[in-house]
């Protein structure tokens, strides 16, 4: 059927409705979210009338909420977040979860406080579908921090909610003495963009080793990829760090274009060198980063390393962050051997 007679068989169906009918079904099929929020507004007016749409409106509320943001984590991290988000109400004094139909069901009573339920799903929801296959590769301390962290992140727009998510988090860290650290970092590590875009990355790609059991070796290798990580955010201006691991399961090197006077005489050659070298050594994933005016440099050096070394970029991606301090935009790029 040609988009024509699509068009005047829709016209048609809703002759008997009227403009407005036909308006609300264009919406739905072409603008789905604004329908959804319009649902959440008009339970929220309910909500004054009936204890029912009250219900609904905290339920859809905090729906669309966690699984907004998870939509955006997942621009940043391909597969991170694989599960939506369902609240199901329940009669239950603890809150409970099961997976089904791509969903992550949480199971929860309803506390009649929409950033104490807000607290309770995010905290429910993090820890049973972020890398869901990969986690188990992970050191424990490592995915403990890298939850919290996230789970902070998508509470940060409701500061009651971050409240109550850090009071019933608190006897984790009396659990887990070293966690503060831990989190503290990776704190420092997302404030730039890195957490999603490269170290939650490159966990996440362990899920190739589902469903095999991880030994202490795979625990070792991703926490110290998590010290090379923070390492780099915080490395001073001159100061040379290594900023490559080479193990059983972890292959990468982060390769900063930075102002500097090799940059300016020598042009990119020095950084093409530095890829091919690694690649020789059986280094397979290149994180290719940059800020504010060396951004160009960097797209240069990928597009380059694509043409001269049959590299293939994988995610590529310019957004804002803190870099020494200050805001600016900054640049990540993934290439990988074929």
């Amino acid at each position: 059927m040609v988009p024509e007679q699509v068009i005047s068989l829709i016209l048609k169906s809703f002759a008997g409705f009227g403009g407005i009918a036909l308006t609300l079904f264009l919406v739905w099929i072409f603008f789905p979210e604004k329908i959804e929020k319009w649902a959440i507004l008009l339970h929220k007016l309910l909500a004054y009338f009936s204890e029912k749409h009250e219900r609904e409106y905290i339920e859809k509320h905090i729906e669309n909420g966690i699984n907004a943001w998870r939509e955006r984590l997942c621009k940043e991290c391909e597969g991170a977040l694989p599960y939506e988000f369902k609240i199901k109400w329940a009669d239950i004094e603890n809150v409970e979860s099961e997976l089904g139909d791509g969903k992550l069901i949480v199971k929860m009573r309803n506390h009649r406080n929409q950033s104490k339920n807000f607290a309770y799903a995010v905290r429910e929801y993090v820890p049973h579908t972020l890398i869901p296959k990969a986690r188990r590769y992970v050191k424990p301390i490592i995915v403990d921090g890298i939850d919290y962290v996230v789970s902070k992140s998508m509470l940060s727009g409701d500061t009651r909610a971050l409240s109550y998510f850090a009071d019933i988090s608190e006897k984790d860290f009396l659990a887990k003495p070293r966690l503060k650290q831990i989190v503290e970092e990776l704190d420092t590590i997302h404030a730039q963009g890195r957490l999603t875009r490269i170290l939650l990355s490159e966990y996440n790609a362990l899920s190739k080793l589902y469903p095999s059991n991880p030994d202490e070796e795979i625990h070792q290798e991703t926490y110290d990829f998590e010290k090379l990580v923070f390492n780099f955010v915080t490395k001073i201006p001159g100061e040379d760090i290594k900023l490559d691991i080479n193990r059983d399961n972890l292959q990468v090197a982060i390769v900063a274009i930075a102002k500097s006077a090799k940059l300016f005489s020598l042009g990119i050659q020095p950084y093409i060198a530095f890829i091919e070298g690694s690649v020789n050594n059986g280094i397979h994933k290149f994180y290719i980063t940059a800020a504010g005016l060396m951004i160009p440099y960097a797209k240069e050096v990928c597009e380059k390393t694509i043409k001269d070394l049959g590299l293939k970029k994988i995610s590529e991606g310019e957004y804002k962050g803190i870099h020494r301090h200050k805001r600016r935009k900054l640049y990540c790029a993934c290439l990988v051997t074929n």
